[in-house]
């Protein structure tokens, strides 16, 4: 009675109290115990009837089953299967039924699958049960055999195998037996409730059947949230992000569904995609307001939007406002910081998680190396993700660029060589490498080598091979390259590896031929095109093709600073001050503004920071004194250059409207560009002088050709390697030469 009623301990102080148990108090125990979610009670009085030699009926046998399940007690469950084998116990289809759903819990198909094969007689619970089986286990293409299977035995499905049954061919993309599946459930006539439905738009959801999963969708007597954000989701991740935006109005406006947690963190992916930030503000707001702002899930895909829509600031206000953060939100804030201009902070975030990186943490840590140059921490991030065992060959191709962009190149091949797997990623990667350290003959190596190892090589690997050709202003190969893509791999050139031939003419002083290629390539030229052409027109001095390059990109990219500055110069080159002087006038008529340029050394693990112009002021970390010795440096340094041959090149500067009009003002405003503060402090800042290590400095702008100039006699007279990463490549100055080959 006590346990009929729920009154659990009251029955077990009954049972206790009987001095004579019997198989019927056992049955009636047990099976209070599973009822109650104590299954493991059940199975200790087992053991005690088993010591007492009392001996399972059926009724005790199925609650034993039933605990078992529960508990996932797989070795429990195969000494009690064993048991009724060996006492000879005569099992029916639902225990039978019972003892396969308990395998299949446990995580154990083959034994599952021994207890169906070994029924005499299959019914339709036990067919269902063992394609359901499958189904979860991920094991969909044996779940669509047994359904097969069943069929040609003549057993007919109800919804309950119907839904397992496209569980199986969601998990394999099966749409061939699936859209078979649906043709039956339509014919067959069952009830199609929301269980079937959900299951009918997953299958074609996981089978990227948009059209179909649409016509489903549209088809359902009753949508619900889970329907709509499943619908909502397969179009973020196909990339149709304004249809998921279109469908999430439609679910809150017109059919008055309420979002949850998993729609809102999903229809934040569509806002990414699109990069709205200010839809995403919007979006913010409305889950704000239903009291999902707080919710970890939801927090995590705002601080990604965020950052994705370039608003670190705004990403960081969620991340601050979380009482619990996990790996992903560290990892989403830090990638924020890194792809949008301020990788110091996130190595400074990085290094403050208070939980366990993922690879995906390390791999946003590196990245953040990469832009500062920053070496030794990336040393250390190395040793971490070795310690950690996340070796992979996305993180090796990320530690190889990390290490490249960094400008230890023999580090990033020693990574590459020691890989067991490589891809086109990886391969990608390297022959970046060599590309950006001027090492053309290694990067067209390794592209051969793909070749004979059966890498497919994609559209990235072809730009990168161009890229190496139009650095050495190579303009036959360039072209040769070109027509391989269409003649041997039947590839069809992409705009990148058209402006790649444009740069190679440009850079060759074929202007002309590259001015033709902008106007007639099967592409819409845009503003990095014209902006190609005009970086060759400066390089030459032809000012009135320049003219006409810059026009153009004033009209697609206004905002944009360097096709002003660049005209501006070449105006003040060929000595017409007075259209510089428009030119600069124009750009802040428009509001744009130059940025400032700024380059990084790293010294003993520490990254120092250096503005060009040389004020106190703008010198982050380093004391007037400081400044003083290292302004001195490079005025000392600029007599033996002289004497080396260097000549000044002040054709660019243009400071007459600061009140700088001699020459030797325009001289020595050249010394104190950002890249040589940074030289000069790591000269000063160095504890050994016979240090062999090279002077790393990375620059947030190109590299122009006064301090080129300097450089290369700055290394010949320091005895110092330098290196010097800008926009596009590395330069390795030594002896006083440049790996380049002055072609940048």
């Amino acid at each position: 009675m006590y346990a009929q009623c729920g009154k659990f301990l009251d029955a077990k102080a009954v049972f206790d109290s009987i001095a004579s148990k019997n198989d019927r108090t056992y049955a009636i125990m047990i099976a209070a115990c599973v009822r109650e979610g104590r299954p493991l009670q059940a199975l200790e009085l087992w053991g005690e009837m088993e010591e007492r030699g009392i001996v399972a009926d059926k009724f005790i046998v199925t609650s034993l089953v039933a605990a078992c399940t529960k508990l996932q007690a797989l070795e429990e469950g195969r000494r009690l299967h064993e048991h009724l084998i060996i006492t000879g116990f005569r099992t029916d289809i639902p225990l039978e039924t019972a003892l396969l759903q308990m395998y299949a819990k446990c995580g154990s198909l083959d034994d599952a699958k021994r207890v169906f094969e070994g029924m005499e007689i299959k019914d339709l619970f036990a067919w269902s049960s063992i394609i359901a089986a499958y189904a979860r286990a991920g094991r969909g293409e044996m779940a669509v055999v047994l359904y097969r299977r069943m069929i040609a035995e003549g057993v007919e499905p109800n919804v309950v195998t119907f839904a397992c049954a496209l569980g199986g061919c969601a998990s394999v993309a099966g749409l061939a037996d699936g859209r078979a599946i649906h043709q039956r459930i339509l014919a067959s006539k069952v009830p199609q409730d929301d269980v079937l439905q959900d299951s009918l738009l997953n299958m074609y959801l996981k089978c990227d059947e948009m059209v179909e999963a649409r016509k489903v969708f549209e088809g359902m007597k009753a949508r619900n949230v889970r329907s709509y954000t499943a619908m909502i989701s397969a179009y973020v991740q196909a990339g149709e992000h304004a249809e998921a935006l279109e469908l999430f109005s439609r679910m809150s406006k017109v059919e008055a569904i309420e979002p949850n947690a998993y729609t809102f963190a999903t229809i934040l992916g569509a806002v990414e995609g699109l990069g709205n930030l200010e839809k995403g503000r919007k979006v913010h707001r409305h889950l704000a307001s239903r009291g999902f702002d707080t919710n970890v899930v939801v927090q995590n895909a705002l601080v990604t939007m965020y950052g994705k829509c370039g608003s670190p600031v705004e990403a960081r206000k969620v991340f601050d406002s979380m009482t619990a953060r996990n790996v992903i939100s560290w990892t989403s804030m830090i990638a924020a910081y890194a792809q949008h201009g301020n990788p110091q902070e996130a190595l400074n975030l990085f290094k403050r998680m208070d939980v366990e990186p993922s690879g995906v943490s390390f791999s946003s840590a590196l990245n953040a190396c990469a832009l500062l140059g920053a070496l030794d921490e990336g040393r250390e991030i190395h040793h971490r993700v070795v310690e950690a065992n996340l070796a992979s060959p996305q993180m090796e191709t990320s530690l190889l660029s990390m290490y490249a962009r960094c400008g230890s190149l023999d580090d990033a091949r020693r990574v590459f060589n020691r890989m067991k797997t490589r891809d086109a990623f990886s391969c990608n990667a390297m022959i970046a490498a060599f590309t950006q350290h001027g090492r053309k003959k290694q990067a067209l190596r390794i592209y051969r080598k793909m070749e004979q190892e059966g890498i497919p090589a994609d559209g990235i690997t072809f730009v990168s091979v161009l890229v190496a050709c139009s650095h050495t202003s190579l303009v036959a190969d360039c072209r040769d390259f070109l027509q391989s893509l269409v003649m041997d791999h039947g590839v069809v050139p992409l705009v990148e590896h058209y402006l790649c031939m444009v740069d190679v003419l440009g850079r060759s002083g074929r202007l002309g031929d590259a001015e033709e290629l902008v106007e007639t390539m099967p592409y819409q030229a845009d503003a990095v095109a014209w902006m190609t052409l005009l970086s060759g027109c400066k390089r030459h001095g032809d000012l009135d093709r320049g003219e006409r390059a810059a026009r153009k990109v004033f009209e697609l990219a206004p905002a944009e600073t360097l096709p002003y500055v660049f005209l501006s110069n070449m105006y003040a080159a060929a000595k017409r001050f007075d259209d510089a002087r428009r030119v600069r006038k124009e750009m802040e008529e428009r509001g744009v503004t130059r940025p400032v340029a700024v380059s990084y050394i790293e010294i003993d693990n520490e990254l120092h920071m250096f503005t060009s112009g040389g004020r106190d002021e703008q010198q982050e970390g380093h004391d007037g004194r400081t400044m003083e010795r290292v302004r001195s440096l490079l005025v000392e340094l600029l007599e033996p250059m002289k004497q080396a041959g260097y000549v000044p090149d002040t054709r660019e500067v243009y400071l007459e409207q600061q009140g700088v009009t001699s020459e030797e003002e325009k001289q020595r405003s050249l010394c104190f560009h950002s890249e040589r503060l940074a030289i000069a402090y790591g000269l000063i800042a160095a504890k050994d002088p016979d240090d062999s290590r090279p002077l790393r400095v990375v620059n947030s702008h190109r590299v122009c050709s006064g301090c080129h100039s300097a450089i290369k006699l700055l290394s010949d007279i320091t005895e110092k390697r330098i290196f010097v990463r800008d926009g596009s490549r590395f330069h390795h100055f030594e002896k006083g030469a440049c790996s380049c080959g002055d072609h940048w």
